[in-house]
């Protein structure tokens, strides 16, 4: 059961941002006066908080257990229910906070345990798993954001509420150990490779580019295919993150594995392959294929770069792997502003388009990585 609790950690970070993405439609009819930005950064707010987390979270994990940090993250998770209570849109803009600070508490500790937990090719396969569950997550969420928005787009934030249960289970399961982390001489003494921060950059990339889709999709399809339902905005979400689903769950058997050049290349040429058939389509059918491809992609990318920060840890726990959860949930914040900046700049409205253009900085990172010869190797 401690595996499973550990795991399943994994299932609330990126559910926190894809619940609202159906709904946007409808909160923005709630609120007219809220500019089309906010409403999308709706899905992000939470994102900037794990990343200003991060400051003290080394220093918190020498006084709090892991095990406290992550009930306490839970239960501010909960509260991001709070909008179907008192349905304003400060206090919408509260609930985001609230629960990016639990956010903050819980994400380090989702690759950390199995990180501190787990060896070899148990931990790799549980990183694959871990992706599936976080894609599992937007699975579910997509599905009833989109059957219950048009009844009522306050019904939306409950999702919340799930949290609880894994409140529950931790408190049973989880011992209440104290992780060891680096002391703030020994963090100052170090020096971060190159290669770990090249790692960090494709994670922000990569989450930068996977999230112009929950924040474009329901606008994006409005605009080009006259598709305004969340319903089916809900219904192509939930089989985008399906297919990130299995690809998280076949990670660890894929027949190149111990190659992250090759899996780097794999899930580049994937995100490639998506963005230019959203870009450029303009058949509902290519582009949903587009999106099954985006998913695919995400869902083999973020084990295999927590693989690699993993693999380049000398402490049996380290400020390294929440740096770099910090990378996923800051791409999810800057996002939307990055992908709106780019358009304004290029005079462009169409924002996969943007994507692809930092599809093409991340594939020169990769190639950084191989032109130093400098792979991360398989424990």
């Amino acid at each position: 059961m401690k595996k499973i609790s550990i795991l399943w950690l994994s299932f609330f970070p990126l559910l926190a941002g894809a619940a609202l993405s159906p709904s946007l439609s409808e909160i923005s009819q709630t609120f007219p006066t809220v500019s089309n930005l906010w409403l999308k950064s709706l899905i992000t707010i939470p994102s900037i908080c794990v990343v200003l987390g991060q400051v003290v979270q080394p220093k918190l994990s020498r006084k709090i257990t892991a095990k406290t940090q992550v009930l306490g993250g839970l239960f501010l998770y909960a509260l991001g229910a709070l909008p179907y209570i008192w349905p304003s849109f400060p206090i919408i803009i509260l609930s985001r906070i609230l629960l990016g600070i639990g956010l903050s508490l819980l994400v380090p500790h989702t690759i950390g345990l199995i990180q501190a937990n787990f060896e070899g090719k148990i931990q790799k396969k549980l990183l694959g798993y871990a992706s599936a569950l976080n894609n599992f997550g937007t699975v579910v969420a997509v599905i009833y954001a989109g059957l219950v928005s048009n009844k009522d787009w306050r019904l939306v934030f409950l999702i919340y509420l799930l949290a609880i249960i894994s409140l529950v289970t931790i408190y049973l399961f989880l011992p209440n150990d104290k992780q060891e982390v680096t002391s703030p001489k020994q963090a100052t003494n170090e020096k971060v490779p190159y290669n770990v921060v090249r790692i960090w950059l494709k994670m922000f990339l990569l989450t930068v580019i996977y999230f112009t889709i929950p924040t474009n999709l329901a606008f994006y399809m409005h605009d080009h295919f006259q598709q305004q339902g969340t319903l089916i905005i809900g219904i192509l979400m939930a089989i985008t993150s399906l297919f990130g689903v299995i690809s998280g769950m076949i990670f660890s058997y894929f027949p190149g594995r111990k190659n992250s050049q090759v899996q780097e290349l794999i899930l580049i040429g994937l995100f490639l392959i998506s963005m230019c058939l959203l870009s450029f389509t303009q058949t509902l059918p290519l582009f949903i294929l587009g999106l099954l491809f985006s998913g695919w992609g995400l869902g083999w990318g973020l084990p295999c770069f927590n693989h690699q920060l993993i693999s380049t840890l000398t402490h049996p726990s380290s400020a390294t792997l929440g740096i770099g959860q910090a990378m996923i949930f800051l791409g999810q914040f800057v996002s939307p502003f990055l992908i709106a900046f780019m358009s304004n700049l290029s005079h462009q409205d169409n924002p996969f388009l943007m994507s692809l253009i930092l599809l093409g900085v991340l594939l020169g990172i990769a190639m950084l990585d191989f032109s130093k010869n400098q792979p991360t190797m398989d424990r």
